[in-house]
Order: C-alpha cells, then sequence, then structure tokens
C-alpha cells in the first residue's frame, strides 16, 4: 500500500461466509442497525458488514451447461471427510471409472451425522439418521436408489436443514486441493471427484478446477461493486450482475469477441484476509481494476486485529433547556443533571463522563492512559433582532485506546 492509504475495503473469507466493510480514513464505517447478513439487519450496532454465505467450504455446483455456482450451503470439504473415512475412496474411484454421467445421481455427496438428533427433524433427516447408524457415511446416491425403490421421491440436500446431519461434497477448499495451493485432509479423495466433475463437461481436471476458483473470484468481486454503488447512492438489483447485464459484463469484459469492453474502477485498495486469501487475491484482482492485496499472515489476520486492535467507544450526551427557561438539564447514562448556566453544566457533566468513558474503556480491555475526547455541537435560535439564544447542546464522548494483550 502507498503511505496514507487509509480508505479501503476489507473482505475477510472463511469457511461459511465472506464478510465486506469498508474503511474511511482508517476507520470502519459504522451502522446503528448492525451487520446485514443478505437482506437482514442485526439491529445492534456493530460495524457495517455485508455478509455472503459463501467460502472455502461452500457446496460447489455444475449445471448441465456448465455453470458454476457456489453455496450459499456449507458442507464438508470430500477432503476432510475422506481424512476421517478413507473407505469413500474406492467409492470415489468407482464413479471416476464409471463417467461423468453419475456425478449427477449424487454419487460425489455424503451424509454423516453431526449434533443430536431433534424434534424438529423431517421425514428423510430422520430417517437418514437410522440408516447412518447402519452405514456411515452414507451417499446421497445409495438413499435416493433407495427412496425410488420403495416408489418415493427425494427432492435432495435442500431439504435437509436439521444441523444432525452433515453433508459432504465438492467445495473451494478441494478444488485449491487439487491444484496444490491449499494443503488440507485427504488430497486423493479431492482430486478423484474432480476428475468425475470435470469429465461430464469434458474439461481438465485443472482446469475445472480453476473455474471454481474464477467463479468465487467473480462472486466475491460482485459483492465488493454492489457495496461500492450503495456508498455512492446508486440502486441495483442481484439480477444486474447476470453475464448479459451491464455489471455482469463488467465483471467479465474479458470475454474474446466482445466488440466493447467495459472496466470499472475501483479507487480503493481491497484487503483479503481469511485462510484462502493468499490463493483467492489474483481470481479477485482479475475482475475488478482495483489493487487487490493479501497482507502476509493473512490466515491470522483477524485474530490478531482482536488482540491488537484500537478500543474505540463513543457516547452522546444531551443538554435541553429547562421548560420553565430557568436552566438547563443534561441527560447523563447514570441520570440527569441540572444548572442554571450552560458552560458550568457542561463542565460538570464532562468531568462525569470521562470517568464513565474510562470505565467502559477499561472493560472493553483497554490499556491505562486512554484517552476520551469531546466533541460539542451546540443547537441555538436567532430571535429577530439578531440575538442568539442558546437552546441547548450535544456533547460526543470518544474514549480510543489499544486493547490490552491476553
Amino acid at each position: 500500500m502507498e503511505p496514507g492509504e487509509r480508505d479501503l475495503w476489507v473482505l475477510d473469507v472463511g469457511g461459511t461466509t465472506s464478510d465486506l466493510a469498508s474503511l474511511k480514513d482508517g476507520r470502519p464505517d459504522v451502522s446503528s442497525n448492525g451487520a446485514k447478513v443478505g437482506r437482514w439487519h442485526t439491529m445492534v450496532e456493530a460495524v457495517e458488514t455485508h455478509t455472503r454465505g459463501l467460502g472455502g467450504d461452500s457446496l460447489v455446483e455444475v449445471d448441465m451447461d456448465g455453470r458454476i455456482n457456489i453455496g450459499p450451503r456449507r458442507v464438508l470439504p470430500l477432503c476432510r471427510l475422506a481424512e476421517r473415512h478413507p473407505e469413500i475412496l474406492p467409492i470415489l474411484s468407482r464413479r471416476e471409472v464409471g463417467g461423468g454421467r453419475e456425478s449427477r445421481d449424487g454419487t460425489l455427496t455424503f451424509m454423516i451425522p453431526n449434533l443430536p438428533p431433534g424434534p424438529e427433524m423431517g421425514e428423510d433427516e430422520t430417517e437418514i439418521l437410522r440408516l447412518l447408524k447402519e452405514k456411515n457415511p452414507l451417499s446421497l446416491a445409495e438413499y435416493q436408489s433407495l427412496r425410488l425403490g420403495e416408489g418415493r421421491l427425494f427432492a435432495g440436500i435442500k431439504t435437509l436443514t436439521h444441523p444432525a446431519i452433515l453433508v459432504s461434497a465438492f467445495t473451494p477448499t478441494d478444488a485449491m486441493n487439487v491444484l496444490g495451493l491449499f494443503g488440507a485432509g485427504d488430497r486423493a479423495a479431492s482430486i478423484t471427484a474432480a476428475r468425475v466433475i470435470a469429465g461430464r463437461h469434458k474439461w481438465g481436471v485443472d482446469d475445472f478446477c480453476r473455474r471454481v476458483l474464477d467463479a468465487m473470484g467473480k462472486f466475491l468481486a460482485e459483492e465488493i461493486v454492489g457495496l461500492a454503488l450503495t456508498k455512492d447512492g446508486v440502486e441495483w438489483e442481484k439480477e444486474d450482475f447476470a453475464p448479459d447485464k451491464l455489471l455482469g459484463r463488467l465483471l467479465d469484459s474479458a470475454r474474446p469477441g466482445d466488440r466493447l469492453a467495459i472496466e470499472g474502477v475501483l479507487r480503493h485498495p481491497v484487503i483479503l484476509l481469511g485462510a484462502p486469501a493468499g490463493v483467492l487475491a489474483p481470481f479477485v484482482a482479475r475482475r475488478l481494476k482495483a489493487k487487490v492485496l493479501a497482507p502476509p499472515s493473512c490466515q491470522v489476520a483477524s485474530a490478531v486485529g482482536a488482540a491488537a486492535s484500537t478500543v474505540s467507544l463513543s457516547r452522546k450526551v444531551d443538554i435541553v433547556t429547562l421548560p420553565d427557561f430557568s436552566g438547563y438539564r443534561a441527560f447523563l447514562p447514570e441520570g440527569l443533571m441540572d444548572g442554571a448556566r450552560m458552560e458550568d453544566l457542561i463542565e460538570k457533566a464532562t468531568a462525569a463522563m470521562k470517568d464513565h468513558m474510562l470505565s467502559l474503556a477499561r472493560l472493553a480491555g483497554s490499556e491505562e492512559g486512554c484517552e476520551v475526547s469531546v466533541a460539542r455541537v451546540d443547537r441555538e435560535a436567532r430571535l429577530g433582532d439578531g440575538t442568539r439564544l442558546i437552546m441547548g447542546a450535544s456533547l460526543t464522548f470518544t474514549a480510543a485506546s489499544q486493547a490490552a494483550p491476553n
């Protein structure tokens, strides 16, 4: 980064979700409605983050036309499953010999028991748990065949919502494993599954895995562009990122044969964090005309940040005139405080609030030497003769310091 670059985007890619935040002058935007997950706000004041169900352990699906979708469902990567259950490797190998057709019937998807069962489980979930006592893991293909033999259809893993059953399937983690970009679990399971899926579309194995990571880079770029447009006051819909729409073209301007190349310039750097950040950075950068960085130790940056981050707390105090205009009243966290003169009341309120803010900072883990600042905004009215009448004031107190080391 260049010296003085303090406006940036931070994207933390985990196993389940990707969380995006923007920083202005080195400080994150704060939302009184809380973090946003999809279309929903958590309604608890926090750093403004936008979360998408997209991570290293997200389900990878490829449709008949070769379009790749990733997430939002989290599954157990096949390499992790094979590490626990090496007996799935012969099953995967048989599917590889059988060709790509079998990959559509669930032979690359397995189910294992996870959390204890609950009363809200569905019929299929109850039946699967019963079967898992006899055979664990259970392939989705086996269960579909059993259901069909009984004259019933199974709608697929989308109906399995109870955490008692953990689904395992191909993920971006498996793709990174195949390419040798990320070491996790049993690499042979990732390679064998990738061969089955790639064979269906007549792709090379490495080509398929790069397509998966490129699709993930595109989806992450969508999140950044979408939030940038929102903050610039531009309305957009998810459909605007379709390949035949303007925003879709913007993120895929390198298509051969197009007469018009469309590029969007992201003015501020993107910092990628999380275990796959170093792998995904070039795939995100390919979609954006921007500086995309994965800092050293990006895998543990969130943990380090939590330990070394600045503690910053703010509280607001309102001061109003008394109903009979005989003085002023301050609304403090611990109660009311009245005074005949505005300046005297502000002085007393400031002294009380500094102690209050220091106490909050200590509870938040700050070191000694925490500084408390105050910003004052007067509310005034002007009479017909030009006289300035002070009607009240707002005081914003901010305490900032480094978090205490553990």
